[in-house]
């Protein structure tokens, strides 16, 4: 389930429910070989499914914002951290700024060329009266 915001050309935020995502064998290995073999390991060493959706998904969303808005080949994209952690695209780091974030059943990306941007997504548990 894609939800998408295209605000300028240059500022993009994107949200995919992974919690109602039901990949079946082949839809989850084609979206498995879509990622380096660095991030098939670290995707794979989640204990449950849910995280395991979670971290390809943010990782399919770099790619898929890369793809779009560098025009750049899936495969070219190579993520690397700074020191304090803020992913980027080798290469690509002065022309597109990127966050991600995981919450619930939710992963959203927003990117943006002018400047840094920033995300976060949570799930809020409404009391019950």
């Amino acid at each position: 389930m894609f939800y998408s915001t295209f605000m300028k050309a240059t500022r993009i935020r994107e949200a995919f429910c992974h919690g109602l995502w039901s990949p079946t064998k082949s839809d989850f290995l084609f979206s498995l070989n879509c990622l380096s073999l660095n991030e098939q390991q670290v995707a794979l060493r989640f204990a449950y499914q849910r995280d395991v959706l979670s971290s390809m998904v943010g990782k399919l969303l770099i790619r898929r914002t890369a793809v779009r808005y560098l025009e750049i080949s899936p495969h070219d994209v190579k993520l690397e951290r700074s020191p304090e952690g803020r992913p980027y695209i080798l290469g690509y780091s002065d022309v597109l700024d990127f966050n991600i974030s995981h919450g619930g059943d939710f992963t959203i990306i927003a990117a943006t060329s002018e400047g840094r941007c920033g995300t976060d997504v949570m799930p809020i548990e409404l009391p019950v009266f």
